[in-house]
C-alpha cells in the first residue's frame, strides 16, 4: 500500500458516517449525484424535509465505492441505469448513476 492508498478516506467509513449524520440530524434522505459539470466529482448531499443539511464533494472513485456500499447496505441494484432509492432504518438511500 502508498503513502497515496493509505491516506485515502474508507468508503465504507464515509457511508457509516454519513448514515449516522443522517439518523443525529432526523434527515429524511441522502442523496448521492454526479456533480453538474464536473465529470470527475460526485456530490453527496443530506436533506430534511425540504431543506438541505448538508452536501458535501466526493471526488469519482470515492463517490462509486460510496454508493455501492451503501447500495449493498440499502439492497439497491447497482446494474440499473436509472436512479435507484432505497430505504435503510435511518431513512432513503438515492443513488443517481453517471450517464
Amino acid at each position: 500500500m502508498n503513502e497515496r492508498e493509505a491516506r485515502a478516506p474508507d468508503p465504507r467509513r464515509v457511508a457509516d458516517v454519513a448514515l449516522a449524520a443522517a439518523v443525529r440530524s432526523q434527515a429524511d434522505a441522502v442523496y448521492i449525484e454526479p456533480m453538474p459539470m464536473s465529470p470527475e466529482s460526485y456530490v453527496m448531499t443530506i436533506e430534511r424535509g425540504a431543506s438541505v443539511l448538508a452536501t458535501v464533494p466526493l471526488d469519482a472513485q470515492l463517490g462509486t465505492a460510496v454508493i455501492a456500499r451503501l447500495a449493498f447496505i440499502a439492497e439497491l441494484d447497482l446494474a440499473a441505469a436509472h436512479a435507484s432509492s432505497g430505504v435503510v432504518g435511518c431513512g432513503r438511500v438515492i443513488a443517481r448513476p453517471r450517464s
